[in-house]
């Protein structure tokens, strides 16, 4: 039973020792970044474009996105856009502008973050305004977690958190503040 007992000892001692070196080989030498860590900036684009026009139909609407510049990066499955205009026509509804200072679009998911003083003005003049938006094409969805001020018909609304589902037109706000502004009467009502 000694000798069972040994040899248990033994073999546990042989794989930890051979885990160990297979992490040791595995894993990069200190102070280098793995592979998957580089982002973007640090290493360069596959292919640069400068005022970039990319046309594309999905569930019904054509976008047409424009972008002073963008980088792609490839391995990452990543589009950088700088100075971003967009237009999105649906057959159901009129034309939307979408602008922002920068984005970035992530070819796998099809996910379009927008960022630095995002607006979006429909034809009628409504208008959302945000820091952030993300549009997720697979689930026809926008949404921010940032302050978002939204104003048209008479009605402004600001909030903390949005989400707008492009399907049904349900529009949801966190931390809302609305206020209903008439201007043929003096008077105005808020709602919290």
């Amino acid at each position: 039973m000694f000798f069972k007992e040994k040899r248990n000892l033994i073999i546990l001692t042989i794989a930890c020792i051979a885990l160990l070196l297979v992490f040791v080989f595995l894993s990069p030498p200190f102070g280098i970044k793995e592979k998957n860590t580089i982002f973007p900036g640090q290493i360069k684009p596959d292919m640069k474009f400068t005022r970039m026009v990319y046309y594309f139909v999905q569930k019904d609407a054509k976008w047409t996105i424009k972008a002073k510049s963008a980088q792609l990066f490839q391995a990452q499955g990543r589009l950088l856009l700088n100075g971003i205009k967009a237009e999105v026509v649906s057959k159901n509804s009129n034309p939307v502008e979408i602008v922002a200072n920068k984005g970035t679009y992530y070819l796998k998911s099809g996910r379009l973050h927008l960022q630095g003083h995002v607006v979006i003005t429909t034809a009628q003049g409504d208008r959302l305004t945000t820091s952030a938006l993300d549009y997720y094409s697979r689930q026809c969805m926008i949404s921010t977690e940032q302050p978002v001020n939204i104003k048209g018909n008479g009605l402004e609304l600001n909030g903390i958190g949005m989400k707008y589902y492009l399907n049904t037109g349900r529009l949801e706000v966190e931390n809302q503040h609305s206020t209903i502004h008439n201007n043929t009467v003096n008077n105005n009502a808020e709602t919290h």
